[in-house]
């Protein structure tokens, strides 16, 4: 009797645990129209993991542009929740706020060339700027806007935000992530060329900026 009353207080307490397990999901969502291609999102400064979706509570911090896995959606538009982990075998972390993340589903990444003999890359505003100024074939002002980005005199509608670092950084001693959110392939006079749509995070905290970089 005694022994059968310990096995029923062990099956007992696993209960909860195998409910548990069998309602966590085994593999992330699928990308629309995917057969093997797994939804991913990048962690935003700030991003925070919840144990439930809706937490108000303070969350775990997230290193920012943390690669997740999304394993299940709740919500809609602002009030949306991810349920992600870092793997794509079920190891499930926790719920973070759609507005926390950034849509990354290209998996690729770009680093900036070494400026040295070369100009540097411009990050502009939108993909439109970019295009429209890669059709128009305008030299002078691509150059005009080089050197306001150079010399820190960007206009405030200036579609250009950025301009690539003067020094170079080499990716294999001071890693960093430049991650490719879309890309469009282009024509600048016969040569084939690349948009890039990519995100950065700036030294101080703030929300995750986009741009569109020349290849």
């Amino acid at each position: 009797m005694h022994n059968s009353s310990r096995l029923l207080a062990i099956l007992l307490l696993a209960l909860p645990l195998l409910a548990a397990s069998a309602d966590a999901p085994d593999r992330p969502l699928l990308m629309a129209g995917k057969q093997s291609l797994f939804q991913r999102v990048l962690a935003t400064p700030g991003a925070e993991l919840q144990a439930a979706p809706g937490a108000k509570a303070a969350g775990t911090p997230v290193t920012p542009f943390t690669a997740l896995y999304v394993y299940a959606r709740k919500g809609t538009g602002p009030d949306e929740w991810l349920q992600v982990g870092t793997d794509r075998h079920g190891g499930v972390q926790g719920w973070l706020p759609a507005r926390q993340s950034l849509e990354w589903n290209q998996g690729l990444t770009v680093a900036f060339r070494d400026p040295a003999g070369q100009a540097r890359s411009l990050l502009f505003r939108d993909a439109a700027a970019l295009r429209s100024l890669a059709q128009s074939h305008d030299q002078q002002a691509y150059d005009r806007l080089y050197l306001q980005a150079e010399s820190d005199t960007l206009e405030p509608d200036s579609p250009v935000v950025a301009i690539q670092p003067a020094g170079h950084v080499d990716i294999n001693k001071d890693f960093y992530l430049v991650p490719i959110r879309r890309h469009e392939d282009i024509y600048l006079g016969s040569e084939q060329a690349r948009l890039l749509q990519v995100s950065s995070v700036p030294l101080q905290e703030a929300p995750a900026r986009t741009a569109a970089e020349p290849p």
